[in-house]
């Protein structure tokens, strides 16, 4: 796969993670991976392409928005800088022939995501963790 990441490590104990779609900046419905030099992780979902997301992101870092975790950790601690910005897709999200909520699917793994790579704050940038969706 040219350019794309096959794997992906955890930080602290080194457990590899395969990664088994073929996920590039115009795929929809994914669950992505931000990493920095720190290195500090954030997971996060969309059901648009992911290049519209990234570039979401870099917009909320170049405006210094406070809103976003991604951003007010680049601005704090690399200047804004965003060079070292490294996404990966993780997961592409379909629904199958029976349909369903893709909202509350991509929720649901991005949670699954976010525990099983530990990026809930303060060892990530993941804050509001929402555990409705598994009610």
């Amino acid at each position: 796969m040219p350019g794309g990441c096959t794997q992906i490590n955890h930080i602290n104990n080194g457990k590899k993670y395969k990664i088994y779609d073929f996920i590039n900046c115009q795929t929809k419905g994914v669950i992505y991976l931000i990493e920095c030099e720190c290195p500090i992780r954030y997971v996060g979902k969309t059901k648009r392409t992911l290049g519209t997301r990234i570039l979401e992101h870099v917009g909320d870092i170049r405006r210094k928005s406070t809103k976003s975790t991604v951003a007010r950790h680049f601005n704090s601690v690399h200047s804004g800088n965003v060079k070292n910005l490294k996404v990966v897709g993780l997961e592409q999200v379909t629904l199958g022939i029976r349909g369903g909520d893709i909202d509350k699917i991509l929720l649901r793994k991005e949670l699954q995501w976010i525990y099983e790579l530990n990026t809930k704050w303060p060892n990530g940038l993941n804050e509001d963790i929402k555990f409705g969706v598994f009610l």
